[in-house]
């Protein structure tokens, strides 16, 4: 184009452009925890870039720790995944990404999780410490290894 018009079109080439990294993956939630796990589901990204998803890695960061954050890397396709070893009654900060082989997507928004506690063990078996006419005293050693808040005992006459 100038001042006189427009010139005629020049040959076409086709061209095309390389894969990129995903956009991350979606509405990651939680859909089970217990004492020491947690199980997470997700949706994958919306956009693999031109690349298939190869895989995900979950990036768990415990809340009011030293900051290091534990990577765990999920092959294949799967949107769904356990997270073991949690310590319970700890917050965790989660971030997950899709991964293809252009590298990794951006981190999902932390999803915060607190991994709960397990019930009570059993107590130790009862002792008798005085016997009355109308009244027992007893005595028990605690549950191993965790705190209980009270105890119910139940008398079979």
């Amino acid at each position: 184009i100038n001042s006189v018009g427009e010139g005629e079109l020049g040959a076409a080439t086709a061209m095309e452009t390389g894969a990129d990294a995903p956009t991350p993956p979606q509405s990651m939630a939680i859909v089970s925890k217990g004492a020491m796990a947690c199980k997470l589901r997700w949706k994958p990204p919306a956009n693999n870039n031109g690349a298939p998803i190869s895989g995900y890695r979950v990036e768990l960061e415990e809340v009011g720790g030293d900051g290091a954050t534990r990577t765990i890397n999920v092959a294949g396709l799967g949107c769904e995944y356990e997270v073991n070893e949690l310590l319970p009654e700890r917050g965790y900060n989660v971030r997950l990404r899709a991964v293809n082989k252009m590298g990794a997507s951006a981190p999902t928004e932390p999803l915060r999780l607190t991994a709960s506690l397990p019930p009570p063990g059993p107590p130790g078996i009862p002792r008798l410490i005085s016997a009355k006419a109308a009244s027992l005293t007893i005595r028990w050693d605690p549950p191993v290894g965790c705190a209980v808040d009270g105890y119910r005992v139940e008398v079979q006459a």
